[in-house]
């Protein structure tokens, strides 16, 4: 950003050495006079330059407290981090209990790791049959990683592509293994992370008997479906569904009334089908975006359509979804991102985003 043209006035605090509330003037460009900061020591030289690290960094609110925690994936399994806020009384969910985590400080929170390092699967398909590096080094899982609200309950859940090899034959090309993967649902609860009964879609990379069993064309290890997967609550019926592109357009899995399993919403019409383009054209399935941009406490989904031809009707243009309960319905389109302007290169659509500035 450019620099201002006069000094501010000081805009922020630092935590002195005082006790927890005991502030001092930050002046921009002064040196930092509080105490040492304990940073997540996510640095490059612990691996966190590679896309494999520093793609499953997610942030949100785990243990319900308000407050929210950062999550990643390093090469031996998840770090969680929480901050401790200075700025709160005892007796607040922030507050810190315990020496172990100084007021305004991040603090690693000591749980057992999850498994999701770059070989923790029992067993690995050999590449000479089509398979994919050991576990979450790649990046068609390690990029998965989300936190969204699953139940409706506090605390924000981990769902993640998780790679499921198991030992077994094909009858049509007899060979040892087979890979059936799923979105994995795992809680935070009592300070570890816990997995949970409740099996996700099943967004495969190769079943069992596949025509083709390495590289399988519509398989979830594809760029154009694996990055399409998100999340929100495009139903408005309590938490958040897991929602992906697959090569039938878009799927919006909900968790059923029971808790136990997620079904499928039921829709009357596809949208953002392989069979319009959206699977040939970065950029029209890296633009997918979830976000409540009609204001009826429901999340619609937004993507930018480059080509009008599949669109009679919709056009090109940045077009808009909303879930009726039955289907996808078109709710307008943002005409100006079009070729002509330039959207359909990366400093362009690789830019778009959602969020509420307006209030």
């Amino acid at each position: 950003a450019a620099a201002a043209s006069s000094p501010s006035p000081p805009s922020a605090c630092t935590t002195s050495g005082s006790p927890p509330g005991g502030l001092v003037p930050f002046e921009p460009g002064a040196p930092y006079s509080g105490p040492p900061l304990l940073l997540p020591a996510w640095a490059d030289s612990a691996g966190w330059l590679n896309p494999q690290q520093y793609e499953t960094i997610v942030d949100g609110d785990i243990d319900g407290d308000g407050l929210g925690e950062l999550v990643g994936r390093n090469s031996s399994g998840i770090e969680t981090h929480s901050w401790a806020h200075p700025f709160r009384l005892p007796g607040d969910p922030s507050a810190p209990t315990t020496v172990d985590q100084p007021p305004g400080q991040w603090t690693q929170l000591p749980h057992s790791s999850l498994p999701f390092g770059e070989r923790s699967t029992a067993a690995v398909i050999p590449s000479s049959y089509g398979g994919n590096v050991p576990g979450y080094f790649d990046l068609s899982y390690a990029s998965t990683f989300r936190l969204a609200d699953i139940d409706g309950n506090p605390g924000e859940e981990l769902i993640v592509r998780q790679p499921q090899l198991t030992p077994g034959n094909s009858a049509s090309n007899n060979l040892p293994y087979y890979q059936g993967d799923i979105m994995a649902v795992y809680r935070f609860a009592n300070g570890s992370w816990n997995p949970t009964p409740i099996p996700g879609p099943s967004w495969n990379n190769w079943g069992t008997d596949t025509p083709s069993w390495g590289n399988h064309p519509t398989g979830w290890f594809n760029p154009q479906y694996y990055t399409t997967i998100t999340t929100g609550n495009v139903d408005g019926q309590g938490g958040d569904e897991i929602i992906g592109r697959g090569p039938n357009g878009i799927e919006a899995w909900t968790l059923n009334a029971a808790g136990t399993g997620f079904e499928l919403l039921p829709a009357n019409n596809a949208i953002l089908t392989d069979a319009e383009g959206w699977g040939a054209s970065e950029a029209q399935y890296s633009s997918i975006r979830v976000a409540d941009f009609t204001g009826d406490g429901r999340d619609d989904i937004a993507a930018l359509a480059t080509d009008q031809n599949p669109y009679p009707t919709q056009g090109a243009g940045m077009l808009l979804y909303t879930y009726t309960g039955s289907g996808w319905g078109w709710s307008g389109t943002v005409t100006s991102w079009i070729p002509e302007n330039g959207w359909d290169k990366p400093e362009q659509y690789g830019s778009i985003t959602a969020g509420d500035i307006d209030g």
